[in-house]
């Protein structure tokens, strides 16, 4: 996450409900099909006016065995105006609750303002079309909003988004 000094971790999370029960989709296979692989979004440090745009693209979706949650992987950019990110991103959703745990991997480039030390947690909406995320700073608790709805994409690369930064 792009970040600046002057922000408070002070507000509480702003999506403590979402997860509930899920229509029609709760089987891991269903979700694999199910789970859009390209998204556009925002996200705002809590605090913050400055929006970042957000394009994921998951090129990978699968099924871990051990515990049925769905996996997936692939590539993110992220835009702040006059600078934007490459990274590769990671998420954990478990399909019977749609509760998502999505990381940021390896930024490119690399940047001290710009941190991945932490997670965004939240849920995937009931019909499996948008996100709903508080990340969270490892250390220093500060907590910021994401929010991504499905767009037509592979899967291969992240989503223009409309955003000419993007």
């Amino acid at each position: 996450m792009g970040r600046n000094a002057e922000r408070t971790a002070t507000q509480p999370d702003a999506f403590p409900a979402l997860a509930g029960p899920t229509p029609a989709v709760a089987d891991a296979g269903a979700v694999v099909e199910k789970l859009p692989r390209a998204w556009c979004g925002e996200y705002r440090w809590r605090g913050d006016p400055l929006v970042q745009r957000f394009a994921i693209a998951f090129a990978t979706v699968t099924v871990r065995h051990e515990d049925g949650r769905v996996i997936a992987g692939g590539r993110a950019i992220i835009a702040v105006p006059g600078r934007r990110y490459a990274l590769m991103v990671s998420a954990v959703i478990d399909p019977k609750t749609r509760r998502i745990e999505l990381r940021e991997h390896r930024p490119e480039p690399d940047s001290p303002d710009f941190t991945t030390d932490g997670v965004h947690r939240g849920a995937v909406g009931p019909r499996w079309q948008s996100i709903r995320a508080v990340w969270t700073q490892n250390g220093t608790g500060e907590k910021g909003d994401l929010v991504l709805h499905a767009v037509g994409g592979t899967g291969e690369r992240p989503p223009a988004c409309g955003h000419p930064s993007v």
